[in-house]
């Protein structure tokens, strides 16, 4: 089945969190490679990546609201964003919440919990970017293929 044929179930990326919190937390519970992070540093440490997460996500889709552009994955783009945010990457909303993903993987703190940030950005690469970028493509022609050149997918 094509990623593209898999939006067709509606499904938000945020749907994606649940399942890769969970693998986090089974990862750790059941094959916890290295406990290498203990407490406290987990904890300030997850609290700092989840504020970092909750501030990108919102500047992220403040950027989006501003050129008055969808927030939504399958909606149609109005607007090709590339100031704010977007100069750094090309997707700073998934990023966001790829970061809650790591914030709970460094709260567990082994590291077979970060093998779940690893699933979310895949999952989420597969299923949302590459059709999105597919459409946006289709939408801004070369603008959008300029903006990919100067800007990464991630980081």
């Amino acid at each position: 089945m094509k990623a593209s044929s898999l939006l067709k179930f509606k499904a938000v990326p945020p749907a994606w969190l649940l399942p890769s919190l969970l693998l986090a937390w089974l990862l750790h519970r059941y094959l916890p490679l290295v406990e290498w992070l203990a407490s406290p540093w987990n904890y300030f440490l997850a609290a700092v990546v989840w504020i970092l997460s909750l501030v990108i996500t919102g500047r992220a889709a403040r950027g989006l609201a501003s050129h008055k552009t969808t927030i939504y994955p399958n909606g149609e783009s109005t607007a090709l964003v590339t100031d704010g945010l977007y100069r750094y990457t090309r997707n700073p909303m998934y990023l966001g919440m790829a970061m809650i993903v790591l914030g709970f993987a460094l709260y567990l703190g082994s590291l077979s919990a970060l093998f779940a940030v690893v699933f979310f950005c895949y999952a989420v690469q597969l299923l949302f970017i590459i059709p999105e970028e597919q459409r946006l493509e289709a939408w801004f022609g070369e603008a959008y293929r300029n903006y990919q050149q100067q800007v990464r997918r991630w980081i």
